[in-house]
């Protein structure tokens, strides 16, 4: 195998490697890409992780302040139930204008704050300002609707303190739940950030991989240039010794009669032998011979 051939051969095996390396390098390149949302996604939920562990941190903490302001609710609606609406909504007789509007803005003012709607709101003072003989169908649903605002929300109030110490207690179990779920979010978050790293660091690796079998393949395409320029070279030399060779065989091979040449008087001494006479010529045949020889061989070892 010629050394084009040879080179041709070499650069047909780096491309092939660079082909290799350059398919693990997206590969490597995709994997770096989904390890990066799998972090993203561990990350929004060790945040929401936190954000559930501090919620429920701050319920264990304040659960007691609670309970507290709920006795202090449910005794301020017990208060404005009776001293209040039904102050106004049993009395036989009005009120006078000044007390009445007393009981009326107190009342309405928790009222608006247990959420009841506006017709609703609107409704209780024209109602309660009639004594119970003066109400009329509407005015007792309006009245009962109020009744029933009032207690639905004492009995909430009342449930939350009478199961006050089983609801912490659920409370404390939902922050241990928090804690636990925190804990494995942040061991997810870490392992897929360890994963990323890795995955970074092997694709560094593909890259410098992939860099050095580009320079390989150059390097080679380079080579295969070379060499086949340098065979171009080598052929047209050859073309020449040869062309040199055959003009030579035909002029040492071809048949023609000897020109009559005049005799010279020479100075030199006169041959004695026919040998003698013929060396000269025998001698510039052979030095032709060995030039176009030597130019044949020249061309044979350069290519």
């Amino acid at each position: 195998m010629g050394i084009v051939e040879t080179a041709e051969t070499d650069r047909s095996s780096l491309h092939s490697v660079l082909d290799g390396a350059t398919e693990q390098l997206q590969s490597q390149q995709a994997d770096v890409k989904s390890c990066k949302e799998q972090v993203q996604v561990h990350a929004e939920t060790e945040k929401e992780a936190c954000k559930v562990l501090a919620e429920a941190d701050e319920q264990v903490r304040d659960f007691d302040d609670v309970q507290l302001s709920k006795a202090k609710d449910l005794e301020q609606c017990n208060s404005i139930y009776k001293d209040n609406f039904e102050n106004l909504k049993l009395a036989t007789n009005p009120l006078n204008p000044k007390e009445q509007k007393a009981c009326i803005a107190t009342l309405m003012a928790f009222v608006k704050k247990l959420g009841a709607d506006t017709s609703l709101r609107t409704a209780i003072p024209e109602v309660l300002k009639k004594v119970p003989a003066e109400r009329g169908t509407f005015d007792g649903l309006v009245v009962d609707q109020a009744d029933a605002l009032f207690k639905d929300h004492m009995t909430k109030l009342q449930t939350a303190l009478d199961n006050g110490n089983a609801m912490k207690a659920g409370k404390i179990e939902m922050q241990a739940q928090a804690q636990k779920g925190l804990g494995s979010a942040k061991v997810d978050h870490n392992a897929s950030k360890e994963k990323l790293q890795k995955a970074c660091d092997t694709l560094i690796s593909r890259q410098s991989e992939t860099k050095d079998a580009q320079k390989a393949l150059d390097s080679k395409v380079q080579d295969c240039n070379l060499a086949s320029e340098q065979l171009s070279e080598n052929q047209k030399q050859f073309q020449k010794a040869t062309d040199l060779f055959s003009m030579f065989t035909f002029l040492l091979e071809r048949d023609v009669l000897p020109q009559v040449v005049p005799e010279v008087p020479v100075e030199k001494e006169v041959p004695t032998t026919e040998e003698e006479a013929a060396a000269p010529t025998m001698m510039e045949e052979a030095a032709a011979v060995a030039v176009v020889e030597d130019s044949v061989m020249q061309v044979a070892i350069t290519a």
